[in-house]
């Protein structure tokens, strides 16, 4: 057994294969395709969460028009962009680091890719959420009798809440780059 750690006839390992410019662009277009499908994958299921545990606010048509029951109606309205951004927050800081961490190939392709796909999956939550929940309240009212209850619509106070996805999708790259030790690679 000792002879074969001092065996200078042993062939040396041969050294590692560097791939292509090519192929290696490949390969790193090919996982930041990946980022961005697992990002639209999450912000859909992510907009299916968001409209399963919004509680929509209660109203009624009174003049052609919809009207909140009472005050804690009103802010029930606000909760929709506040579960918004939790959701939003959390998954796309666990997806950002999560895709950063496993698909290392090329830090700036992936950190570009993650903030396309957080774009993209703040979009298809709030179009998944949106399209599932409840119609517009003001169109069902002008076509209701009075006193008709007809439950509010999931919304977002702001358009700027939709940035939540790539600000946490970022920090998440952001956390797994200049926390972990990556392997060095043959330049």
């Amino acid at each position: 057994m000792s002879d074969q750690l001092t065996d200078l006839d042993a062939a040396p390992a041969p050294p590692p294969q560097v791939e292509g410019g090519s192929a290696r662009w490949r390969r790193s277009l090919l996982q930041a395709l990946v980022i961005v499908l697992v990002f639209a994958a999450v912000g859909a299921a992510a907009g299916w969460l968001w409209n399963h545990l919004y509680d929509a606010p209660r109203g009624i048509a009174y003049q052609k028009r919809w009207l909140g029951l009472d005050e804690k109606d009103y802010r029930d309205l606000f909760s929709g962009t506040a579960l918004y951004a939790i959701i939003a927050g959390l998954a796309s800081l666990v997806l950002g680091a999560v895709l950063s961490f496993v698909l290392d190939r090329d830090e700036l392709l992936t950190l570009a890719a993650v903030v396309v796909g957080a774009g993209l999956a703040g979009w298809l939550m709030y179009v998944v959420g949106v399209h599932l929940g409840n119609p517009d309240p003001d169109v069902v009212a002008r076509t209701a009798a009075d006193r008709t209850p007809i439950p509010g619509d999931l919304r977002l106070a702001r358009w700027t809440v939709g940035l939540v996805w790539p600000a946490g999708g970022v920090l998440g790259c952001a956390l797994v780059f200049f926390l972990t030790t990556k392997r060095q690679r043959a330049s």
